[in-house]
């Protein structure tokens, strides 16, 4: 039998700016002697960026030069010559003694290596500390020396790549495997949909429910340098696209490029065309499982765009959302890239409605919707149509138009670009204004439903609906998905009907009577589950959130492994940041819907809490829990999961969002005409229950706490001062 051998990994290699040599005064001093004139009288936009990109790298190359570098494994930093000594004199004696296996010499060697053990952990101790100590102003730099701390260095991608049973060694040829195996994924989701009708169902959708009372139209306006000084200044310092300038120097230097930027920017406005230099994006491989070999199946890109084109995005992205949000067009269901919305809010309208159902004695059913590449999918003709029944103007269309239409990317592995390649459906991964025309694209798709609801983040789409008898649910659920999936052909989406999950949720007893589900999409049959995890919380059918509570517990243990394994090389300040970042983090997320679970499952919260208590303080088993909590300032479990119940409650109560969730509570002063004491504070009516699972929905459990406030925290007006009052008051509740 004929051997294959596995090619031997080659060397890796990034490449980047070397900022050895720079001189920020002179960089600076150089940016501001650039004639931009050439830049401002320029009127073809594409040409322009050009021209502005040309000027700026001149500069930017003379200062801080790329350079293609070999990635090498760093050893130990805290390694200096002396303890290099002690450890070769070590091991010298170690090899005497097993020569002459002399029980003095053993004994020297053992007395040596405890000694240089120590001295290591010294001097590791040391370095660490002081590197912190040189940055803590700067938080990223912080968590960069952290994560070389805890060995969560940035990994890179194999060298070679395994497709099709042939090995590929040469960077070049995998990039380019890679960028055809990005490529094929799309068009054969787009060559294996059936031909759709001229007439798209959205269209009828939003013009008869959302645009029928509406009298409104959108076009772009031009902005001002101190707009794009703004957007400069709070853009994120990421890595740079193709162009290779990166935000940090453009920062710099902020004041000096504000009039050729804002020229390009407002140019782009004008004549409708989005810079062809600005859709080039650098996609960079990352391994999903480094379980298993690089392969175009076992990957996925993170695409980097230009700095500036994120800017033109970011123009276009206020006012685009501000026209919505003003004339009131987004959908209450859709819970992402809304100010006041997020993973938590739709988890509570979602869990509160299931609660409701059960509380009216009926069966709820529910539908995980899997959309396959869903962002990758979107129809560009389809999503201009629709925001042409949204009152889109043509001048706007055709700048969306262009921002859509012509984009290219290019695969960089191992230091080497692949060929060309281009995107004829999609939004831009990594852009800003994806998401949001994503989001615009599907905020009709809970019109099309008749008897159940929706709740939507991003492209996770959960849908649910309830009935006295199981055979009702059946027949309802299965209508209800028939529209959706209609819905979704006419878009030109693909749903994942293997990942799309089905549940059942009910009360211990409706469960015990109920059937499966028999569901389907097409010719198969939708998997009925028990357990299902939902924007990154675990919901079971019953609602009892013991899985969610033992997922947290384990994600809580192994961070407070690592951070036990960092402790003696940071400082206590440094350890208690780390402990609330990665270990009290988990016990925060989403924490308003699950924490009506079991007192036996809060106790093991606690029991957490406390040990995590234990590897800041480092003090023993034995040590006072109340003491530990004094000391840090930390509420228990059952007064942090209020506290953050009750923030999520008021932030609702004073801006009114999300509407789905505001609709629900009720005032006393909405109740009566006439004036009561409580109507002094806004006092929350508690809705009539039937049963205990009304008491379990985050509104009610929320409307309650709220209710038991001192009439002092109800008036605070401050967000940040209500906060730092209802911390002390609970800390004088435990």
């Amino acid at each position: 039998m004929r051997k294959t051998k596995v090619p031997k990994q080659g060397q890796k290699f990034i490449c980047r700016r070397t900022f050895k040599h720079f001189k920020e005064n002179d960089f600076i001093a150089e940016v501001s002697n650039i004639d931009w004139s050439e830049v401002t009288q320029e009127q073809d936009p594409n040409k322009a960026v050009v021209v502005f990109n040309n000027l700026i790298t001149k500069v930017i190359d003379k200062h801080a030069p790329m350079r293609k570098q070999a990635v090498r494994n760093v050893s130990a930093p805290w390694l200096d010559k002396d303890l290099k000594q002690y450890m070769k004199h070590r091991d010298k004696v170690r090899t005497e003694a097993i020569k002459t296996n002399n029980l003095a010499k053993w004994n020297e060697y053992r007395k040596l290596r405890n000694f240089v053990t120590k001295l290591n952990k010294n001097k590791k101790r040391l370095y660490y500390h002081k590197k912190i100590n040189e940055v803590k102003s700067d938080s990223t730099k912080v968590w960069s020396t952290l994560n070389e701390l805890m060995g969560k260095k940035t990994r890179f991608a194999p060298t070679f790549l395994e497709g099709d049973g042939i090995y590929l060694t040469k960077p070049r040829e995998i990039a380019n495997y890679l960028s055809q195996s990005f490529t094929n994924k799309i068009k054969k989701f787009r060559n294996d949909m059936e031909v759709r009708p001229e007439e798209n169902i959205s269209y009828q959708l939003i013009r008869k429910y959302i645009m029928q009372t509406k009298n409104c139209t959108f076009k772009f306006a031009e902005v001002t340098e101190d707009d794009v000084k703004k957007l400069l200044k709070e853009s994120k310092e990421k890595p740079s696209g193709t162009d290779n300038i990166e935000v940090r120097l453009l920062k710099m230097v902020v004041d000096l490029i504000l009039l050729p930027v804002s020229h390009i920017i407002n140019l782009s406005l004008r004549k409708h065309i989005f810079p062809s230099p600005w859709k080039m994006a650098k996609l960079i491989p990352l391994i999903k499982n480094n379980k298993e070999p690089l392969s175009g199946q076992n990957s996925r890109p993170i695409s980097l765009l230009p700095a500036l084109s994120k800017i033109m995005e970011k123009v276009a992205y206020d006012q685009i959302q501000d026209y919505f949000t003003a004339h009131g067009l987004n959908t209450i269901y859709q819970h992402a890239y809304k100010m006041g919305h997020s993973t938590t809010t739709a988890l509570t309208q979602i869990t509160d409605h299931w609660l409701q159902e059960i509380d009216n004695k009926k069966i709820v059913g529910t539908i995980f919707l899997d959309l396959s590449a869903a962002f990758d999918l979107l129809d560009h003709a389809i999503l201009l149509n629709k925001l042409k029944c949204y009152g889109f103007q043509l001048p706007a269309l055709k700048w969306l138009e262009s921002y859509l239409s012509n984009r290219e990317y290019k695969v960089y592995f191992n230091g080497n670009y692949s060929d060309v390649g281009y995107m004829d459906c999609g939004v831009p991964q990594g852009s800003c204004l994806g998401p949001l025309l994503f989001s615009i694209f599907t905020n009709d798709l809970p019109l099309v439903l008749k008897h159940a609801t929706m709740a939507i983040y991003a492209d996770d789409t959960t849908l649910f609906a309830s009935a006295q008898t199981d055979c009702q649910l059946n027949n309802i659920l299965n209508e209800e998905l028939a529209l959706v999936t209609q819905w979704i052909r006419a878009n030109k989406l693909v749903v994942n009907v293997e990942k799309t999950k089905c549940m059942v949720v009910g009360s211990k007893h409706l469960l015990k009577t109920t059937q499966m589900l028999y569901l389907t999409s097409g010719n198969t049959r939708i998997e009925q589950v028990d357990l299902a995890k939902l924007l990154g919380v675990i919901v079971d059918s019953r609602l009892s959130w013991t899985s969610q509570i033992n997922y947290v517990l384990q994600k809580m243990g192994r961070s407070m492994g690592i951070i036990k394994y960092c402790r003696k090389c940071i400082p206590r300040w440094l350890t208690k940041q780390l402990v609330q970042s990665l270990v009290l983090s988990y016990l925060d997320y989403a924490s308003v819907v699950w924490s009506n679970t079991s007192e036996n499952n809060l106790h093991k919260l606690q029991v957490a809490q406390n040990k995590a208590a234990r590897i800041v303080l480092g003090c023993p088993y034995r040590t006072n829990v109340r003491t530990m909590h004094d000391s840090l300032a930390w509420l228990t479990v059952k007064c942090r999961l209020k506290y953050f119940l009750i923030t999520f409650i008021r932030n609702i109560i004073m801006t009114k969002i999300p509407k789905v969730i505001h609709n629900k509570l009720s005032f006393f002063s909405d109740n009566h005409s006439y004036g009561t004491r409580q109507t002094s504070v806004t006092r929350c009516a508690l809705p009539c229950c039937k049963t205990n699972q009304m008491q379990r929905t985050v509104c009610y459990r929320a409307m309650v706490a709220w209710n038991a406030l001192p009439g002092f925290l109800l008036s605070e007006n401050s967000k940040r001062c209500f906060q730092k009052k209802l911390k002390v008051f609970l800390f004088t509740q435990e």
